[in-house]
């Protein structure tokens, strides 16, 4: 590994895999034939295509660029207000605890574990972003300033059933957006499973 690729490391707590995840992200895009075999929830999403251009504030997670629209973004935490940690052990993979908002607290998510299977040390959650519901923050390495989207840009996906939160890709940054919405449903079923409150 190189001296680069050490300190991109060190930064973000685990090895920096961009070009594994994108390859990986990119697959998902293409149509599945045996659904049956996937992994996660089936398909619910209420994502609507849009017709018109529309915001993305970026984030950073694990050296990677992901999108989320303009219009699920509650609040930015810079700095991040942890509550009293909690073990990890009480929650799915992604739970990181609890955090300060303005409206209260939310559920802390460490997105690296969503998108690339991998824990950051808690002391590296510096930064999140509230969504959707409120409900839920996701953990960043860095937030990035918002730009506008149009649709022709994205490549949509037309089969969600695995990794439904991949709402699709847009094309000149190969930058995965999220669909929020599928998203919180599938932290809802990992909560639930476990009956975390």
């Amino acid at each position: 590994m190189s001296r680069t690729e050490n300190t991109r490391s060190r930064a973000c707590g685990f090895p920096v895999e961009t070009d594994a995840l994108a390859a990986y992200l990119e697959a998902l895009m293409r149509p599945v034939s045996d659904v049956g075999s996937c992994d996660s929830i089936p398909d619910q999403s209420v994502f609507r295509l849009p017709t018109e251009t529309f915001p993305c504030l970026p984030i950073t997670v694990g050296g990677m660029t992901l999108a989320i629209p303009g219009d699920d973004v509650r609040e930015v935490l810079t700095p991040l207000t942890r509550l009293a940690d909690v073990a990890s052990s009480r929650g799915p993979s992604w739970f990181a605890g609890y955090c300060r908002t303005e409206t209260g607290q939310a559920t802390l998510v460490d997105l690296a574990v969503i998108i690339a299977g991998r824990e950051r040390p808690a002391g590296n959650l510096q930064t999140a972003v509230v969504i959707g519901s409120k409900r839920y923050a996701l953990a960043c390495d860095a937030v990035g300033d918002a730009f506008d989207l149009r649709p022709a840009q994205v490549r949509w996906r037309t089969a969600r059933t695995r990794r439904p939160w991949l709402a699709g890709i847009e094309t000149l940054r190969r930058c995965p957006l999220l669909d929020i919405p599928a998203l919180e449903r599938q932290l809802i079923v990992d909560e639930d499973a476990l009956a975390l409150p």
